[in-house]
């Protein structure tokens, strides 16, 4: 990808619910991770989609935007969160 490109992921959600991770938390893995130059990615926002007539068993996507800079491999990283209730709390597990 060139350098300042904007990138968007979108995953089911609602009852999934997803996390960026950043930091030494999320690198670039196998022999990608060996490389000396890597690029940055940086999360831009987040928003969510209906679903409809999409994804069976999920009523929203959830949708995250990056910009990626520099040169090299680069890891994006979501993790999976507990489901959030109706008025916004996560359900205990």
């Amino acid at each position: 990808m060139p350098p300042g490109a904007h990138l968007r992921i979108q995953l089911p959600a609602d009852p999934a619910h997803w996390e960026p991770v950043t930091g030494r938390a999320c690198r670039p893995t196998g022999a990608a991770g060996l490389l000396p130059l890597r690029a940055r990615v940086t999360v831009l926002s987040s928003s969510r989609l209906p679903n409809e007539g999409r994804i069976d068993g999920f009523s929203t996507l959830e949708v995250f935007d990056y910009r990626v800079e520099g040169i090299g491999p680069a890891a994006i990283c979501l993790r999976a969160a507990p489901a959030r209730t109706p008025r916004g709390h996560r359900t205990a597990r």
